[in-house]
């Protein structure tokens, strides 16, 4: 396959399972094959808008309601300064969610500014809260039904295997499903030989320290990766959830060390575990677990049981006996046919040791998910000269002309100068991502998350509001880009596949009349994936009542901004009811937010500490000895000069306080941690270039502190 169609094979997924029925393991067009122009998702474009050019003075005196904000102790010089230089300021605040802002301005009764970044955070809350419901009420009870009949299965062919090496191969299987048992708090019953190896498993994942070779494996895997973080930090059996799925992810029956010795018990093993899925409805049972995840986040990066047994049945026949497995001639065919097999799109090298396992086609019984994002992140890393990426590398590719600019001006920053390959290395993958059909763009809800992202990023013509053009805003939107991508690479720490390389009073107010940020593409975009979202669970059964009103609650409140931006665009004045609803997001947003939590609290104070919170970390990339982190702070205030009605005004809104930097691996940070971090002031700095719009935090003034304590009761 050529270089040019790798995202498309991503989709591929069981390209031959059959099994999985999902939306995300079916395949599309070929790329090999000619794609009609219709398909091809098309270069960003806008909405037509018809926005005067305006600006202000330095002392803001054109600015119609200047006076309030300064009142409300918001417009300081500094603030001041720059909305007359860029007509928009970004402030840090203590607020631990974006709707709080909103709640504070209900209560100033000063406009509302509402952000991409709101309604990109309220879907983040969507999609973990529904991911997380998935798992533990139909993707725990499935996977442990799973464990226990693998292991049932496996430990009969422990029995009817003769002395030996297939015995020893069998056991070793045992031992795998032994060890994902106990991480599913089950006690299974095991063998001697093999409950001695799931000891020496269950010890290291425990100690998850990082890269070392294990009692069922001859390689090194990175037990680092074991320690539990996002959401799966919740409760016990999303931890339990968590330890079972990464083993069965991140364990791999490889066919050959990188030095190309041959693998032949973990080949054997691979045949076993394969056989052994064929019997009752362990496939079904297999498939519960697999689809629903598969629709989420995507389909596996490497060989399924049913590919590595089609392999496998090629060589042996389907039905050949236990002791015929050890044969020289035929281990040798079959590791020359797996070479051949569907490669994985993420090559993860993190640590090639003798004993390490090749990165060429491999299986694992429930692998990690290919991602594009890590994919882009592998190939724009390299050993030595470049061992850590950035998250602004993924806005490069993603179509940010801004991004490019910034990584290319500052390549100390970026820690691009010694390596001469990575700009062909970043062109190949932006040429690769312009070429993307709108069937992948919506292949499952990762990709769509993804695509939504393209649409911040995108710059703005002429007809749009002034304060959405200069470099600027370009940089806030590569901030609102990132930070939303921090949430989604945290809600899927777990599937997908991590790149990795070595190295107010009663009295009656007037209304205020907020603004909507009008990005038109952004909101349709949102909208289709919710949707999507409710009737890819529906479809499943696994949405209720409940969650179904409130998605669809989602919905109607996209379809507003998508509507009003419209409106904004074309200059047309909103109703008095619109109005309205603006000035009421905040109370809505937290309505929303609650009603999609475990166990509905009532008030925002019932929350989980650590879910009261926005702010999260996701390690999205391993370096050894070091990770990447990308982390959410807490909220960005941002006021924004915008024409209402032909006046200019003040509005006020909320944006995500993006974080990069690396971590020792064998300390992964968990959300607790980060907001720990967060409230000593030990988190590290904001990125250089967010300096172009984010101020210093100021003092808080008088009635500030109701950040985080008003509630608009809405």
């Amino acid at each position: 396959m050529k270089r040019a169609g790798w995202l498309l094979a991503l989709v591929l997924g069981l390209a031959g399972c059959g099994r999985a029925r999902d939306e995300a393991a079916r395949v599309p067009a070929s790329p090999a094959q000619p794609v009609a122009a219709k398909q091809v998702a098309p270069v960003e474009e806008r909405a037509p808008g018809q926005v005067a050019a305006y600006r202000v003075a330095e002392d803001l005196s054109d600015v119609a309601n200047a006076a309030e904000f300064r009142r409300a102790g918001l417009l300081g010089a500094p603030q001041q300064a720059m909305l007359a230089r860029n007509l928009f300021a970004c402030t840090p605040t203590p607020a631990q969610q974006l709707f709080h802002v909103y709640e504070n301005n209900d209560y100033l009764n000063i406009p509302s500014f509402v952000t991409v970044d709101l309604v990109l955070q309220l879907y983040h809350v969507y999609y973990d809260f529904l991911l997380r419901g998935v798992e533990r009420d139909a993707l725990l009870p499935a996977l442990r039904k799973l464990t226990g009949g693998m292991l049932e299965q496996t430990m009969a062919m422990v029995t009817a295997a003769p002395e030996g090496r297939v015995r020893d191969a069998a056991t070793r299987n045992a031992a795998y499903f032994g060890v994902a048992a106990r991480l599913l708090g089950l006690k299974p019953a095991l063998p001697a030989d093999g409950a001695r190896l799931a000891d020496a498993e269950m010890a290291l994942i425990g100690r998850h320290e990082g890269f070392a070779t294990g009692a069922i494996f001859p390689y090194a895997i990175d037990y680092s990766q074991f320690a539990p973080r996002g959401h799966y930090t919740r409760s016990e059996d999303l931890k339990r959830y968590f330890g079972a799925m990464m083993w069965y992810g991140l364990a791999p029956f490889a066919a050959r060390s990188p030095g190309g010795a041959r693998l032949d018990t973990v080949m054997v093993q691979g045949i076993l575990l394969a056989r052994a899925l064929r019997h009752g409805d362990l496939a079904t049972q297999w498939d519960r677990v697999y689809g629903p995840t598969s629709f989420f986040v995507g389909a596996s990066d490497d060989l399924t049981p049913e590919e590595y047994l089609r392999a496998a049945d090629g060589v042996f026949g389907a039905n050949a006996p236990l002791a015929a497995l050890f044969n020289d001639a035929k281990l040798r065919q079959l590791a020359d046919a797996l070479a051949r097999a569907r490669p994985p799109r993420i090559r993860s090298e993190p640590k090639l040791e003798p004993n390490a396992p090749s990165p060429a086609p491999q299986l694992r019984f429930m692998g990690q998910r290919s991602i594009p994002d890590s994919e882009l992140l592998q190939r724009l890393s390299k050993p030595i000269v470049r061992p850590v990426p950035s998250g602004m590398d993924v806005m490069a590719v993603l179509g940010s002309s801004r991004a490019r600019e910034l990584i290319d001006r500052n390549p100390d920053r970026f820690d691009t100068q010694r390596w001469d390959g990575y700009a062909p290395a970043r062109a190949a993958l932006a040429s690769e991502f312009a070429t993307v059909t709108a069937e992948t763009w919506r292949s499952n809800l990762y990709w769509g998350w993804l695509y939504a992202l393209r649409a911040v990023v995108a710059p703005f013509p002429e007809g749009y509001p002034s304060f959405m053009h200069g470099d600027a805003w370009l940089d806030r939107s590569i901030s609102t880009a990132l930070g939303s991508w921090a949430e989604l690479r945290h809600d899927t720490i777990l599937y997908g596949k991590q790149s990795a390389v070595e190295c107010g009073d009663g009295e009656e107010r007037p209304l205020p009349k907020g603004y909507v940020e009008p990005n038109v593409e952004l909101y349709g975009r949102l909208l289709d994936l919710a949707k999507r979202t409710r009737e890819g669970l529906s479809r499943r059964g696994l949405l209720s009542d409940s969650l179904r009103d409130r998605t669809e609650e989602f919905e109607n409140l996209l379809a507003f901004l998508e509507r009003v931006a419209h409106k904004e665009l074309a200059n047309e004045a909103l109703t008095e009811e619109e109005y309205g609803e603006i000035r009421y997001v905040g109370g809505k947003v937290e309505y929303m937010t609650l009603s999609v939590m475990e166990g509905g609290p009532k008030y925002w104070h019932l929350v989980d500490e650590t879910d009261r919170d926005m702010a999260l970390i996701a390690d999205v990339h391993t370096a050894a000895p070091v990770v990447l982190e990308a982390g959410v702070g807490h909220a960005v205030e941002i006021l924004v000069v915008v024409p209402v009605e032909g006046k200019l005004q003040l509005a006020r809104g909320a944006v995500f306080a993006y974080r990069e930097f690396t971590q020792p691996m064998a300390d992964r940070l968990t959300d607790a941690k980060w907001q720990a971090m967060l409230k000593a002031g030990k988190a590290p700095a904001p990125p250089f270039w967010t300096d172009s719009f984010l101020l210093a935090p100021r003092k808080p003034a008088p009635g500030s502190d109701r950040l985080e304590t008003y509630s608009s009761g809405c």
